[in-house]
Formats: C-alpha cells, structure tokens, sequence
C-alpha cells in the first residue's frame, strides 16, 4: 500500500467517515497479510485503541467510533478559542445574551454556528454557578488561564 494514500485519507479535514472506513480496509489488508502496517496507521490505530480501552465500560464503542474518525470528533480542539472576557460578560449579563446580541458576536467573531455559541455560552453559565471545578474545566478547554482581564498600556 501508498503510505502517501495512508496520510492523505488521515489528514482530511473535519469528519470524513468514508475515508476512515476506507483506512479500516487498508489496516485489514495489512492484517490478514500478516504485513508491517505503516507507522502513521499504526499510530493511528493504537491512539483509538488506547482511548476506548482508556473510556468507561459504557462509552468505549462511540470513543472508538469518534477516535477512528467514523463518527463524532473526539480528541479534536474545539474550533475557535473563546475570548477571555466570556465569564465576565455572561456572568454581569446572566440570560439576557439573545437580546444583547451575544452569540452573533461570539459566533462571527470565534467562527462557530450560533448554536455552538449558544452551547459555549450555556457551558459558561453553568460552570459559573458550578463551584466543582467546572469554571477550571471550561478555561482549560478553551485556552483561557485567567479570568482576570489584562489591562492595557
């Protein structure tokens, strides 16, 4: 087999569910010859393997499926880093984003649908009036190391 075929199907953007089935037969082929599977194949099946070994009893099938590419993205960065200033502004805000216009913002200015900067706003809430770690999960998610606002000049 290529193994430039192997890396373009692997670095196809976005969710591709055909080109990882298609790099399932390949891993087959390799297999049932009893062949050396190229390294970044093998990388890439080992990377699903350990995740869904890794994942609870319940959740290991669909970890498998998003870690191959099938379905889902699982492991990928979130698109777009969420401004820092977020908290702040839903947290003096409260629910009122939708009349402040809000998640147009967030989404023209991030990248993202407005239901994802709906979805990004409702994690901020919750995390806020969520005092178990889920404001440290939410910063470490998006890139943020500090909820306080660097001041200028």
């Amino acid at each position: 087999m290529d193994e430039r075929k192997i890396s373009a199907l692997l670095a196809r953007p976005g969710i591709d569910p055909e080109a990882r089935a298609e790099l399932l037969n390949i891993a087959a082929i390799y297999l049932r010859n009893g062949a050396a599977m190229p390294e970044n194949l093998r990388l890439h099946l080992a990377g699903a393997f350990d995740a869904a070994a890794q994942a609870d009893r319940s959740e290991r099938p669909k970890v498998l499926a998003e870690c191959l590419g099938l379905v889902g993205e699982a492991n990928r960065a979130r698109k777009g880093k969420l401004p820092e200033d977020l908290p702040l502004v839903v947290g003096v805000f409260g629910d009122r984003e939708a009349e402040l216009g809000l998640r147009q913002k967030l989404a023209d200015e991030c990248g993202f649908s407005k239901s994802t900067a709906k979805a990004r706003i409702e994690e901020t809430r919750h995390a806020l009036s969520d005092p178990d770690g889920n404001m440290r999960k939410l910063m470490d998610d998006n890139g943020i190391s500090s909820l306080a606002r660097k001041r200028d000049g």
